[in-house]
């Protein structure tokens, strides 16, 4: 008797576990998936910090220095816009890879930072291409010739690690008169985005070289108009309408009266004399830091007269590198 031999194939199945790998990690995955993902795992503190957008500094002179992004970014940071106009190209590449992996390294969920910079008739660095102004390219009427030379713009950016470039828009319309439910505004569209504006009360859509409204008005002596402009953009006209309806319809008046209600709790003392007047507002500040202590989030609380959203902190921690506004109003100044 001939004994047949039976081979069987025998199958290992490796099972990999991507160890701990999130799904926001996962380029592979869809993109609102890994958005809803990420927001999921952050903290308040690394949602503000994708706020922030800083001007070119990150520490030093516009060099970057990890100890001052550590010091002052601990939970990320959202944007900064550079100009890499006294450094070669391969000088601003590594400067770009040196941010990028500082943040992706050194925070807990590893977010990059969109670094922007200036494009309007090219790359604003050194020893890239010039090309003609935004308003002469539109003067060629050229769709063509301008993608053919904002391709080889953004080749020179992505090069030097820039993710976004401030350029003209080619999708955009301006400002027009147009009508929705019976309600005449302003409406345009850039970049996709739905702008609407309209004025409340009265008032009527000028003609012009320049979008505009026009208000006839007749004043006596003594008396005043007042007027509200309402401006909401969205992704489509009818939602930016309703939007800026929405905000037309909130009681003001209430909203101003609470804010002044609010107001009417801080002492102010103007005696006509400065030196005076800085006297008693630094009493007053003094008196509310007895108020509101240090905390860990804000460890230099700060009462002040003026911020600007670039203003938010002291890359010296005194605050001496600002005008006497951002710490306290001293009228012998």
């Amino acid at each position: 008797m001939k004994k047949k031999r039976l081979i069987l194939p025998l199958f290992f199945i490796l099972i990999i576990e991507a160890g701990g790998e999130s799904l926001y990690n996962d380029i592979l995955s869809p993109l609102e998936k890994r958005v809803e993902d990420l927001l999921s795992r952050m903290s308040i503190e690394e949602k503000v910090a994708q706020t922030l957008a800083i001007w070119q500094k990150v520490g030093g002179e516009g060099n970057f220095s990890p100890d001052s992004a550590q010091k002052y970014f601990p939970h990320g940071l959202g944007a900064l816009h550079r100009r890499y106009l006294n450094q070669s190209h391969a000088e601003a590449a590594s400067e770009s890879n040196k941010i990028q992996k500082h943040f992706i390294d050194n925070t807990r969920l590893g977010i990059p930072v969109l670094i922007n910079t200036e494009g309007l008739h090219g790359l604003m660095a050194k020893n890239t291409t010039i090309f003609p102004q935004a308003i002469a390219l539109a003067s060629t009427w050229d769709e063509e010739l301008f993608h053919r030379i904002y391709t080889a713009v953004a080749l020179e950016t992505r090069a030097l690690g820039i993710q976004q470039l401030l350029s003209p828009n080619l999708d955009g319309h301006r400002m027009v008169d147009t009508d929705i439910h019976g309600t005449s505004l302003l409406a345009g569209e850039t970049a996709g985005l739905h702008t609407v504006m309209f004025q409340v009360g009265s008032g009527t859509i000028g003609k012009g070289p320049l979008p505009n409204y026009i208000s006839d008005l007749t004043l006596l002596p003594g008396t005043f108009f007042q007027t509200t402009f309402i401006q909401a953009a969205s992704s489509s006209e009818t939602d930016s309408f309703d939007h800026a309806r929405s905000i037309a319809a909130r009681p003001w008046e209430a909203e101003i009266a609470r804010i002044e209600m609010i107001n009417a709790n801080h002492l102010q003392i103007i005696t006509g004399n400065k030196e005076w007047n800085s006297l008693f507002a630094l009493a007053q500040q003094t008196t509310f830091r007895l108020l509101i202590d240090s905390s860990e989030h804000l460890p230099h609380p700060s009462f002040v007269l003026s911020r600007q959203p670039d203003q938010g902190y002291s890359m010296r921690g005194d605050g001496s590198d600002y005008n006497y506004l951002w710490n306290n109003w001293r009228g012998t100044n």
